[in-house]
């Protein structure tokens, strides 16, 4: 039971039964342990904080399901998920040729726009001061394989496995990035590490 109301009273919420305590403290994440004045006391303390909802774990799956979908939508256009391609990737030997041409300049714009100015220049520097090529020579960026989508697409796609830095023994991440044939302009991109 949410009333939705802001306005609801301790007196009104003296009247709920437990369950319905407990139920409206769930769903704010907050303990629903305790004698009924407890429960009371806390629920009304919710209320007037403004706690919000928290998102059950299904919303909270779907979320991050409809952000991945849209990372594969460029403009009007629905991309195949490159996670679900299975057939037609070029290795480099064959791809490298096909390759846009993306340029750092491509990337900090990319960079620039989808993440915050923190982020961008912490990446940037890592390229700045030559970590970004160390770790393709290092051989943690795998082999980048190419995908054309079709050849009619203005896009296509460049995916790689990628070793964590941070734990050399864990299984490879899988990166791919969505780019324009013509300009090299970098559309979407994702990681399937923990923060995307």
């Amino acid at each position: 039971m949410d009333p939705g109301d802001q306005r609801i009273t301790l007196e009104d919420f003296s009247h709920w039964k437990i369950e319905a305590l407990r139920s409206f403290l769930s769903c704010r994440g907050l303990s629903t342990t305790g004698n009924k004045q407890e429960l009371v006391a806390l629920a009304f303390a919710a209320i007037e904080l403004n706690l919000p909802l928290v998102p059950s774990s299904v919303e909270i799956e779907k979320s991050i399901l409809d952000t991945y979908k849209s990372l594969h939508t460029v403009g009007d256009v629905n991309l195949p998920d490159p996670l679900l391609i299975f057939d037609k990737w070029e290795d480099e030997k064959q791809g490298i040729s096909h390759w846009p041409p993306v340029f750092i300049t491509d990337v900090t714009r990319f960079l620039m726009k989808s993440e915050s100015e923190e982020r961008s220049r912490e990446h940037l520097n890592q390229y700045k001061i030559g970590n970004a090529f160390e770790y393709y020579a290092s051989e943690w960026l795998k082999e980048v394989f190419y995908h054309p989508i079709s050849t009619s697409s203005p896009y296509c796609y460049l995916r790689a496995r990628c070793t964590p830095s941070q734990s050399l023994n864990a299984e490879t991440h899988i990166v791919w990035v969505c780019v324009e044939k013509a300009s090299g302009n970098v559309v979407s991109a994702y990681c399937s590490c923990t923060s995307g």
